[in-house]
């Protein structure tokens, strides 16, 4: 449902600290193109909007906004244990 948010590249989401956070990589250029100065804050608005729509065990509590791609497997897939270069949001 994440992938759906256009402003979102990349996402994985995972729990940490008993939290459901999702870890994002933007897609700048979508932002460039659609004027969108502020990507933390219009990730947590779109966000918002679709926790309001999902029970509350699958909504998204922490969001981790990442300056890097993640890295690929050689078929292209995350590497989800090499997750890094975030920021908290």
């Amino acid at each position: 449902m994440l992938k759906n948010i256009s402003l979102i590249c990349e996402v994985v989401v995972s729990a940490q600290a008993e939290k459901l956070t999702a870890e994002i990589y933007p897609d700048f250029s979508y932002a460039e193109e659609n004027k969108i100065q502020d990507i933390e804050h219009a990730l947590k608005e779109e966000i918002l909007r679709l926790n309001t729509s999902l029970p509350k065990f699958k909504q998204i509590q922490k969001i981790l906004i990442r300056n890097t791609e993640f890295e690929k497997t050689t078929t292209k897939k995350i590497k989800r244990n090499m997750r890094g270069g975030n920021q908290n949001v």
